[in-house]
């Protein structure tokens, strides 16, 4: 998940003869690492998917550049509250779990 944020996803292989230029530019316009860069609806993709042979792919390649990597949303207290809950809730299931198995192989 970090890698879709700081890189762009990898181009189809070149060596693909069977993949058309369009198509390879709808995917790589769905797979933008800006939301406001992707398909706002999936009857937007849908539309460009059936009329591949309308799709300007100068169009759709453009802005393809992957930018500066996405920073994360500053996280307040209550969040950090919570993800250390989330944690000590985890660590109490997997002792348990660990006890019980070993209660139950030590039998």
């Amino acid at each position: 998940m970090t890698l879709h944020l700081t890189a762009s996803a990898p181009a189809l292989p070149a060596g693909r003869a069977d993949v058309p230029p369009a198509l390879e530019a709808v995917i790589a316009r769905a797979l933008r690492r800006r939301p406001e860069n992707r398909y706002q609806s999936a009857a937007e993709l849908l539309g460009d998917l059936s009329n591949l042979d309308a799709v300007d792919t100068s169009r759709l390649l453009a802005g393809a550049s992957p930018g500066p990597p996405m920073r994360g949303v500053p996280v307040g207290a209550d969040a950090r509250v919570w993800r250390f809950a989330g944690l000590v809730a985890v660590s109490f299931v997997t002792a348990v779990a660990a006890i019980v198995t070993a209660s139950v192989l030590l039998r």
